[in-house]
């Protein structure tokens, strides 16, 4: 019964987690609630056997694992690098070097590998994303064929230290509760480097052909912005309009202008064709961004009423119109324009939204925000700049290059290597980051409201929660009968043939669903196969971390992917056409180096 019910728990995770009917931190709490229910419940009404089940106090110990505490705080040490300006420095020297496309191509992919060695990937590529975004602008170079190197090289750039990914960090930690020897701090390069040299090669020699030579329009200087694909916007037809009486063919919307996709009138939604428009219409447009300005005025039109309104509640100051990209695992995903009071909360219009994976039918104050959504934005350059502070954004517009200076930086860049220092003289991570992120908060190198603000709590939430689950899976005996399954399939093959279906499986499951939640499921499987067998289980633990920590195939399967998916106007054959056969790649290489690395 136990091990029937943990797998259900199990199958109804994964199941939630690909089908994305739930938030994944939503998931995580579903399950835990499930876990800590059935521990109460179940052994005093004889269900289960309380000896094979986790307690209550064990469904919670997630909460204080020492891999959830070193994630917290690894994302505030990246912040206080952020805000001393070291990774603008590197974006600065990004651009000096961009001479040529293959330049470009070169440069961008080994910064974002280095730099995400020790930075979280993500904030890695939110800052060098509007640096390439710029270079591309200046020499006329398509976005496309450099955002998806930038993302992937973040991805297997982090596998080069114990701190570059929170799925190394997880994996383990998870085997030092298993009883086993964890990592060392840079235990994990010499798979991590064969990655960055495999993933280079392929793009230069073969990957680069496959890349789509999509323009990105406009450029991102002070008084216009870049034009990655149509936005949605909205504008009020007024009672003096010539297009009143008239519809949406005869008002001229069809001969390659802005598309109108719905007519609200009243509270109602009408389709467009045939409807004579009348006064005080809302029509939900698809345009250009360059376009949504130019609205104004245009037939009669002005943009929504609403938003007009709220102009004149802007302070003072010069007006400037933007594109920001919502960062995924953000506070405002998951939540409507009107729930979040975006006007309110950061001093600015949305004049439109663009999602490239799906067309936005609906009113602007009524969609539903997610990672990687494109607003076009319109506020003063002061408040511009303070959403470049703002975790919940990343702001397509060119950076200044340099960033703060003094003892700021020398603060933060003494203590992140401190904390570099101490984990590799064997201090625990958790250990070695509190302590650094206590130093950042107490010595001014980041305040406290930025330090709280740095942390991704959604991923927290997720980890705490999903941790428990990894521990159920075996104490109750269900790793071991995956981990039976796992044996079987592999036949008389051997670890290596072992080891190269635990990767695949892996390898599939991030693609689809949370890479954490990928790792923290299948670790304790690996520890029951290399128990099973008798052999070594960090060649095992290894796979595992490396197949959850790149994800190519899809815009979904890793948050930098998601990041670039709009910027780059990509499509989602894109990353299949790219991504499966780096993945092949990759698999073929982890099987081959890791035995040799680490001997089953």
């Amino acid at each position: 019964m136990e091990i029937l019910l943990i797998l259900c728990l199990l199958g109804l995770a994964v199941a939630l987690f690909v089908s994305e009917k739930l938030p994944p931190a939503a998931t995580a709490l579903l399950v835990l609630g499930s876990l800590v229910t059935l521990g109460e419940a179940g052994p005093r009404l004889g269900w289960l056997d309380a000896g094979k089940w986790i307690n209550t106090a064990d469904a919670l110990s997630g909460f204080s694992s020492p891999a959830v505490i070193a994630v917290g705080c690894l994302y505030v040490l990246s912040a206080a690098l952020q805000k001393a300006g070291f990774v603008e420095l590197a974006a600065s020297w990004l651009e000096a070097r961009a001479r040529s496309p293959r330049s470009l191509l070169l440069a961008a992919m080994g910064l974002s590998a280095f730099v995400s060695g020790f930075i979280n990937n993500t904030a890695t590529v939110a800052a060098l994303l509007p640096a390439v975004m710029a270079v591309c602008h200046r020499r006329g170079w398509a976005p496309s064929r450099f955002l998806m190197p930038l993302s992937f090289a973040a991805q297997f750039g982090g596998l080069c230290t114990l701190v570059g990914t929170s799925t190394t960090l997880l994996v383990n930690s998870l085997a030092i509760e298993a009883g086993h020897r964890g990592f060392g701090f840079f235990e994990p390069a010499p798979i991590g480097l064969a990655f960055c040299a495999v993933g280079g090669a392929y793009f230069v020699f073969w990957g680069g052909r496959l890349l789509p030579d999509r323009a990105a329009g406009a450029g991102p200087g002070d008084d216009s912005v870049w034009e990655p694909g149509d936005f949605v916007t909205e504008v009020l037809v007024q009672r003096e309009a010539p297009i009143i009486g008239k519809t949406v063919a005869e008002a001229g919307f069809s001969s390659g202008g802005p598309q109108v996709l719905e007519i609200i009138r009243g509270g109602q939604r009408l389709l467009p064709p045939g409807v004579p428009l009348q006064p005080d219409d809302v029509l939900l447009l698809r345009a250009p961004a360059a376009e949504v300005e130019k609205i104004r005025g245009k037939l009669g039109l002005t943009l929504n009423a609403e938003h007009e309104l709220r102009r004149d509640d802007l302070e003072q100051g010069e007006l400037v119109m933007a594109q920001v990209l919502v960062s995924p695992g953000s506070v405002l995903e998951g939540r409507t324009l009107a729930q979040v009071r975006f006007h309110d909360r950061y001093e600015a219009i949305i004049l439109g939204i663009q999602r490239t994976s799906s067309r936005v039918r609906r009113q602007l104050s009524q969609w539903r925000l997610r990672g990687g959504d494109m607003l076009l934005i319109l506020t003063t350059r002061r408040q511009l700049a303070a959403l470049r502070d703002d975790t919940a954004f990343i702001v397509l517009r060119e950076r200044e290059p340099g960033g703060p200076s003094g003892w700021r930086r020398w603060a933060a860049g003494g203590i992140f290597g401190s904390v570099v220092l101490a984990a590799f003289s064997g201090v625990p991570v958790s250990i070695a980051a509190l302590a650094g992120t206590a130093l950042c908060v107490g010595t001014g190198a980041l305040r406290l409201e930025q330090a709280v603000a740095a942390v991704n709590w959604q991923v927290i939430l997720l980890l705490a929660c999903l941790l428990p689950l990894g521990a159920a899976l075996e104490k109750s005996g269900a790793a071991a009968v995956l981990a039976g399954a796992l044996i079987h399939s592999a036949g008389a093959l051997g670890p290596v043939a072992l080891l190269a279906l635990l990767y695949l499986l892996t390898a599939v499951l991030t693609e689809f669903m949370s890479n954490n939640a990928a790792a923290v499921l299948l670790t304790p499987v690996a520890l029951t196969c290399a128990a099973t067998l008798g052999v070594d289980p960090r060649p095992l633990l290894i796979a595992v971390t490396c197949a959850a920590s790149t994800s190519f195939a899809t815009p979904v399967g890793y948050q930098t992917n998601t990041m670039i998916y709009g910027p780059g106007r990509y499509r989602f054959s894109d990353f299949l056409r790219v991504g499966i056969p780096l993945n092949i790649l990759f698999w073929l290489v982890a099987v081959l180096l890791i035995p040799l690395i680490w001997p089953l």
